[in-house]
């Protein structure tokens, strides 16, 4: 027969784990919430479909600070606003609500906007749709991605609009967002591109590659890529410095032809000096008939 102490301390056990169990359930429901809301402040264009004149944007993602920003890229017009944030699966819904700070002039964006936004899991964007809860014909285009700088709520510039011309041509050309790119070049792993015995032709299976050495080459405005040519020890130290300035000078001629800017390229060659095998057996004289490739 049990006892009616050991049935209430049974009792009580079961509710103080199912209360545990609740505690961890909460904690694990709202630690997954807080995994899919955006944190930081992020950049990017508004594009009403009807105006096709782009301005910037910037969003705060901040619990109790949430701002967003709009500037116009020639004037010193901007309109700092609150906006409560909702979420839906996958999908962001930013409702502004009452002013935090303007220029207050006659082309101050003032009409409320809901804002529905999501990832963009493959380019790294944060975008979507607007329309305005008060404006007629306000409705358009939002695109955005992380930021570094510091939200500004006063009438000085967050950040120099330099930026913005760069990110519409990059948006426009079909680049990922910036940390994205940057991402790819830190990982980018450099090969050797070899030739055949006395030749400068590229061959067929180095072409993905360069290609895509181009893509992230061109997704970045402050590197530039090193190439230089190689030889083995066949022939002359004049005919091979030679040998290697055309293999050199033939992948330059291939980046150039797929976009990449000549000032974005610099070329140098060895001949036979910088072999990195040895140049008494076939496969070691392969090894040094190539091209190399650094970033600068």
């Amino acid at each position: 027969m049990l006892k009616t102490g050991t049935f209430f301390d049974t009792l009580h056990i079961m509710n103080s784990m199912q209360y545990i169990l609740i505690l961890l359930f909460a904690f694990i429901w709202t630690f997954t919430l807080s995994q899919n809301v955006p944190e930081g402040v992020y950049q990017g264009f508004i594009k009403n479909e009807v105006n096709s004149k782009p301005n910037l944007l910037y969003i705060q993602f901040k619990k109790g600070e949430n701002y967003t920003r709009i500037e116009t890229k020639n004037e010193n017009v901007y309109s700092v606003k609150r906006f409560n944030l909702e979420i839906n699966e996958d999908e962001f819904v930013l409702t502004e609500m009452g002013s935090k700070s303007s220029s207050n002039t006659r082309n101050t964006p003032r009409c409320k906007l809901r804002m529905e936004l999501s990832f963009d899991s493959e380019k790294g964007y944060l975008k979507g749709k607007y329309k305005s809860v008060d404006c007629r014909n306000e409705i358009g285009e939002i695109v955005l991605y992380p930021s570094t700088s510091t939200f500004t709520f006063d009438t000085s510039e967050p950040l120099t609009k330099s930026w913005f011309s760069v990110f519409l041509e990059d948006y426009a050309a079909g680049y990922p967002a910036p940390h994205i790119r940057q991402e790819e070049m830190e990982n980018f792993v450099f090969k050797p591109i070899y030739f055949d015995h006395d030749k400068a032709e590229i061959r067929k299976e180095y072409e993905l590659y360069l290609k895509e050495m181009v893509r992230v080459v061109n997704g970045h405005h402050d590197i530039r890529i090193s190439v230089t040519g190689h030889t083995d020890a066949v022939g002359t130290d004049v005919y091979n410095i030679g040998l290697s300035k055309k293999r050199a000078q033939s992948i330059k001629d291939y980046f150039v032809a797929l976009g990449l800017a000549p000032d974005k390229l610099e070329v140098d060659f060895k001949g036979e000096k910088k072999p990195v095998a040895d140049n008494l057996t076939k496969e070691g004289k392969q090894k040094n008939r190539r091209v190399d490739f650094a970033f600068i």
